[in-house]
């Protein structure tokens, strides 16, 4: 299963196209959860604004979908329900030991430099 990038972009959970920050995403997606990916396609760009609104968090569009470069909120509706998956824990490691223990106990483990 993947999950929304772009759900993540447009609730502004911990960064933008720019760049962002792993640690606000998982904060975000502990308290808010986030949709699959199908739920919200990726467009690859930032949205006018970061409002985390029905129809940028789970959307179908009418074909054809437009580019991603034109405005297609017109051709799109919001889905009013739709599964979201959250996670239980989240934090930070540092170091083999760390690691290994984390995993042992917790299970698998995300990296990033």
């Amino acid at each position: 299963m993947s999950f929304s990038s772009q759900m993540a972009i447009n609730c502004n959970a911990g960064g933008d196209c720019k760049g962002g920050d792993p640690l606000g995403l998982l904060k975000f997606v502990s308290g808010s959860g986030i949709t699959e990916g199908s739920c919200q396609n990726y467009v690859g760009e930032n949205p006018a604004s970061f409002t985390c609104t029905g129809i940028q968090v789970c959307e179908t569009c009418s074909p054809p979908i437009p580019p991603p470069h034109m405005q297609y909120i017109q051709d799109c509706v919001p889905i009013d329900y739709y599964e979201s998956w959250y996670i239980n824990s989240y934090g930070m490691v540092s170091g083999v030991s760390d690691m290994q223990q984390s995993i042992f106990s917790d299970g698998p483990i995300a990296c990033s430099i």
